[in-house]
């Protein structure tokens, strides 16, 4: 294994080839690119060149093996080895991919950063050029997520930022002078995760309240909740940490191999949410299966969970929070339909003859009532 340092300084090119070299085997990707981490491990850690190139950054700097080769062994981070005849690259053993323990994910959400206000064509490397232009370069950025759309892959014009260090993820998220993705831009909202997170749950959270208003939900003479009202015990099951990327079907699958589930509680980016099975005391059995196939651990999209069943004062709260969106979604259907009364209540495929509404397993998958034909 040839790695010798060259003496000489990197060229521009060279160094852009290093730093996608090491982003391709650093923490932060190797914890969720599936295929690098299967061909690490087809042959003791080592990669052909020939694959490294199907990456399309890597190929778009250089298709040449050696020049790849020659700027990696310039690299002074010692991340990554190159064999002698520059056909293959691996990880330093020296320098093994840090476990995500419970310490480390608290680390690492306290030194990710979150912006938005970039353009749909906004390209990674304008990306990057423009968190260098305020001071948030190579050193200090370890890893940016461009946050796409799940159906179309479209960027949404916002990211994720993996910090150096909690410090550089503290003042990117306290900027006296705004970041502009050009002179003529609007400014980016830049935050730690952290508030992104607090954020998105305080809007949600108003968003419900507006919406109860708006119906008349638990409003005195309303369609207000039962608190003596009876639900299924042992149902649900709270989960808090999944990796990137994590959707309602990864949940469905990791613990509806064990128990039906009906329902899952849970957005795209969050961190956390519930998951509801079909019978009494579905949670603790789905939990206590997944604990035994995992040695007595979760994992969530190559994230350790901490999961729990819901009891007592938590259990009914979730309960009567779900009342109340299945109220909502009645109110919005009879609204939507008149009332369910009056014209078309006759007819056969519209008002409450066979075109009406069917609930189907949970309510918030109910779909929404269609306009009766003028």
């Amino acid at each position: 294994m040839a790695n010798e340092q060259s003496g000489s300084e990197p060229t521009e090119l060279e160094r852009k080839i290093i730093e996608q070299m090491e982003y391709y085997f650093g923490d932060t990707n190797l914890r969720k690119d599936r295929f690098l981490k299967e061909q690490i491990a087809a042959n003791d850690g080592w990669v052909d060149m020939d694959t490294m190139l199907k990456f399309r950054r890597l190929q778009q700097l250089s298709e040449d093996k050696e020049v790849i080769c020659a700027a990696v062994r310039k690299s002074t981070n010692g991340l990554i080895d190159v064999s002698e005849g520059n056909d293959k690259v691996r990880r330093s053993s020296s320098k093994p991919v840090e476990e995500m323990t419970e310490d480390v994910k608290k680390d690492l959400n306290k030194r990710t950063g979150y912006a938005k206000g970039f353009l749909e064509s906004t390209t990674l490397d304008e990306i990057k050029n423009c968190l260098s232009k305020a001071g948030f370069g190579s050193k200090a950025v370890k890893g940016i997520t461009m946050r796409r759309f799940l159906d179309s892959r479209l960027f949404k014009g916002s990211i994720f930022i993996e910090f150096a260090t909690v410090e550089d993820c503290e003042r990117f998220g306290s900027l006296e002078t705004p970041i502009r993705l050009s002179d003529d831009a609007e400014p980016l909202s830049c935050l730690t995760r952290e508030a992104y997170y607090q954020k998105k749950s305080e809007e949600r959270r108003e968003q419900k309240l507006q919406a109860k208003a708006k119906l008349g939900i638990g409003a005195e003479g309303g369609d207000a909740k039962k608190e003596d009202e009876p639900f299924e015990s042992g149902c649900v099951l709270r989960f808090v940490g999944c990796g990137e990327d994590t959707r309602r079907e990864t949940l469905r699958e990791l613990f509806g191999r064990f128990e039906d589930v009906a329902w899952v509680n849970f957005k795209m980016d969050d961190k956390e949410g519930e998951i509801r099975f079909a019978s009494t005391g579905g949670a603790g059995r789905a939990l206590d299966k997944v604990k035994e196939e995992g040695d007595g651990k979760v994992t969530i999209n190559g994230v350790e969970s901490t999961c729990s069943v819901l009891e007592g004062d938590d259990e009914k709260k979730y309960w009567d929070l779900a009342r109340e969106e299945m109220a909502q979604v009645k109110a919005r259907t009879r609204a939507a339909r008149g009332g369910g009364r009056g014209r078309g209540r006759g007819g056969r495929g519209r008002g409450r003859g066979r075109g009406g509404f069917k609930r189907r397993g949970d309510w918030s998958s109910a779909p929404r009532a269609k306009r009766a034909k003028e």
